[in-house]
């Protein structure tokens, strides 16, 4: 098995991924770096490439890097993954938002049905084959395609619904801490290999914190506003390169005025109130 993630610049995150999975002895490569990114097909082309380097037959694991942490060994991965006896094994959340696609296929827990692109394993060739279909027909969101690709081809892919490889949290209480710096999911008693924040500035770090603190053996939390300043990148990056969010991109555009307009008005306000003291 061997690790890919994509990461076009190097940034605190991406040493907490590199630690994490370096203290649990994987084979990795990080693809990407300084490469402009355009969008998710930026990512989708990156992998391909790497892919028609590999054997067909070798196991590729492709994980995010800025939102996710490994919190268990490689023979573990490789052994949960064999266990589906599935070409490919995505991970599953319990939310189907704008980067998201109904699929109807049979999932093995309903409550997390949903594709999440936060980690796909599968064999090279399978692998090949759906990211190709991903750059055809959804090149703005590689999350969206593989669920159409699983819509479409339903037997070459598995949804790790009861969070066997991966747990993708959404909220704090869904793990909770145990020995070895590892992990187990509240709902479904797995104890998951890595572990995932998705959209990780939604809570203003808390559930990013949470687990670093654990999994990491030299975690340093970031400086203050990393992760205010970091919420606004990450809307920016999305609602200006990716179009599954353009019903939503004005009114977000809206808030993020009003909030701006409100904080002027404020220190307007104090500094109006010290000078008329």
């Amino acid at each position: 098995m061997h690790i890919i993630t994509i990461a076009t610049e190097q940034n605190n995150w991406l040493e907490d991924w590199e630690m994490s999975i370096n203290q649990w002895g994987y084979n990795y490569s990080i693809l990407g770096m300084g490469v402009p990114w355009d969008g998710f097909c930026t990512k989708i082309k990156l992998i391909l490439d790497f892919l028609h380097t590999r054997e067909l037959s070798e196991i590729i694991c492709i994980v995010d890097a800025y939102d996710l942490v490994f919190a268990g060994p490689q023979d573990e991965l490789n052994k949960k993954f064999k266990s589906f006896n599935s070409p490919i094994v995505v991970g599953g959340e319990d939310i189907c938002f704008l980067n998201c696609h109904k699929h109807t296929c049979d999932v093995n827990n309903e409550k997390y049905r949903w594709v999440n692109g936060g980690c796909i394993i599968g064999f090279v060739k399978n692998l090949i084959d759906a990211y190709t279909f991903v750059l055809d027909v959804s090149p703005q969101d590689d999350q969206v395609g593989i669920a159409k690709y699983m819509d479409k081809y339903p037997s070459e892919v598995t949804i790790d619904g009861n969070q066997k490889l991966i747990a993708n949290i959404r909220r704090i209480n869904e793990i909770k801490k145990i020995d070895g710096k590892r992990f187990q999911h509240v709902e479904t008693g797995t104890i998951p290999v890595i572990v995932h924040t998705p959209f990780m500035y939604s809570d203003l770090g808390a559930r990013s914190e949470f687990v670093r603190k654990h999994a990491l053996n030299e975690y340093e939390s970031p400086e203050f506003l990393t992760y205010t300043t970091g919420l606004f990148k990450h809307l920016y990056k999305h609602l200006t390169k990716n179009p599954v969010y353009n019903n939503i991109k004005y009114i977000v555009y809206v808030v993020i005025v009003f909030i701006i307009v409100y904080i002027f008005y404020l220190l307007h306000r104090r500094y109006k109130n010290s000078n008329n003291g």
